[in-house]
């Protein structure tokens, strides 16, 4: 990384002028190989779209992830309502895309905000 850019070396790309005429191309990269690494770690496209647990009771679905320097932070809908919820170990307690669920306890009054 260079400050918030990404680097990198592509095949057969070795010098500045070659380098700079892919300024603003596409990059793509299989699933398998672009996988983050760590048990804790999930592409956004494996979030959106999970139904949100608070205990046994589903209470709606994952429907973006914000970027956020702190940690990622989950927007889920629920009752109608768009609700932000920090994806941190204290509310979301289990991440499980093979069953397509998470399971949160937010903060109190989070229900209420």
């Amino acid at each position: 990384m260079q400050k918030r850019t990404p680097i990198v070396k592509l095949e057969g790309i070795n010098d500045r002028a070659s380098a700079e005429s892919l300024v603003d191309a596409g990059v793509y990269a299989l699933l398998s190989e672009s996988r983050p690494d760590g048990e804790d770690a999930w592409l956004v496209s494996e979030l959106v779209g999970l139904e949100v647990y608070l205990e046994t009771k589903e209470i709606g679905c994952i429907k973006g992830v914000i970027n956020n320097p702190a940690h990622d932070i989950l927007e889920i809908e629920t009752g109608g309502e768009l609700k932000m919820l920090p994806l941190v170990d204290v509310f979301v307690q289990k991440v499980d895309t093979d069953e397509g669920a998470v399971y949160i306890m937010p903060p109190d009054g989070w229900f209420e905000s």
